[in-house]
């Protein structure tokens, strides 16, 4: 289908149901790369992502996949065999080079893999961990407001109350994600928690702040392409500062950085309520946390989406 000209203000969405006005166009982003069989398990768990996204979802999509060329065509395949079963064409579906995206990043990468990589070259450094950050070079300038998400996820509700959540932005919010719920920022944070024992850093989400998990973001493109605070806190500097203020060391590529961004200069991002991003990983509960995991774990309210980080298996009704 050819390119369309919608779009969708703030003061739309409360009567978008009800208008004889084109529905908006949602626009997608996810990185699928390093498929190396029909039965890898990033493909599983792609087929699982697509399927529930189209299934609640009743507005025109643009998927935009993040691959490099020998995924490419396994990759299309699966969505074409999805969306044939289930009788749903996207509006669109624009396959992004994962190279050229990564040339892209590549300054922003090197700064943030001396902080928030645990050694170089293990699975965080790489750079399409870091995507997140230069998305705003990369996606076209027409991709005003975007949902970036990793493909390990279940829809459990239309998309667009997800997207509804860009009215709740600020003129200078950037940026909207859920809270962690594991206890690896307070595990990250003891040399900070032994100075500051009363600091809410580092605390489960209901009392405290428990750091963010990026594997849903909603982007405000448009902000973050005009925001001169932003881009002086991906340089060095800014960064060497503020986690030597937290003596901070962190193994999470972008996650680290936004959580360290939400203390600072919470003004720039938007915390999304935990059932936008309702992870299952319980590595934290066998490594240290038994007692305590469940207080992170807390998610109260029905579930809009789950999140199988750690390859863990999402619930089937």
């Amino acid at each position: 289908m050819k390119e369309g000209n919608f779009s969708l203000e703030d003061n739309e969405l409360n009567v978008i149901h009800n208008s004889t006005r084109p529905l908006p166009i949602i626009y997608v982003w996810c990185i699928v790369v390093k498929v190396e069989d029909n039965n890898n398990i990033l493909l599983r768990n792609f087929r699982i992502f697509l399927k529930s996204l189209l299934f609640h979802s009743k507005h025109p999509l643009s998927l935009n996949i993040l691959t490099e060329d020998k995924s490419k065509a396994r990759v299309d395949f699966l969505v074409s065999v999805v969306t044939t079963k289930m009788g749903y064409k996207f509006y669109e579906i624009i396959f992004h080079n994962i190279e050229d995206a990564s040339d892209k990043v590549r300054p922003i990468t090197e700064t943030m893999q001396l902080y928030f990589s645990s050694v170089p070259g293990s699975y965080y450094s790489d750079s399409l961990f870091y995507i997140s950050l230069g998305l705003h070079n990369i996606a076209p300038s027409y991709h005003h407001k975007v949902i970036l998400v990793d493909i390990d996820i279940k829809f459990e509700t239309d998309i667009i109350k997800l997207y509804e959540h860009f009215t709740e932005f600020h003129v200078d919010t950037l940026f909207g994600l859920a809270p962690e719920l594991s206890p690896v920022y307070h595990h990250m944070l003891w040399k900070w928690k032994q100075i500051h024992p009363n600091s809410s850093f580092g605390e489960p989400s209901y009392k405290g702040f428990s750091g963010l998990n990026s594997g849903v973001m909603l982007m405000n493109l448009d902000n973050i392409r005009k925001s001169e605070e932003f881009n002086n806190c991906i340089t060095r500097e800014y960064i060497d500062n503020v986690t030597a203020k937290y003596a901070f060391k962190g193994h999470l590529g972008d996650q680290d950085f936004y959580t360290l961004l939400a203390v600072e200069k919470p003004h720039l991002i938007k915390i999304l309520s935990c059932t936008w991003n309702r992870q299952l990983c319980q590595w934290w509960k066998h490594h240290g946390y038994m007692d305590e995991f469940n207080e992170f774990a807390r998610c109260d309210g029905t579930v809009n989406i789950y999140h199988g980080n750690c390859n863990t298996p999402i619930p089937v009704k």
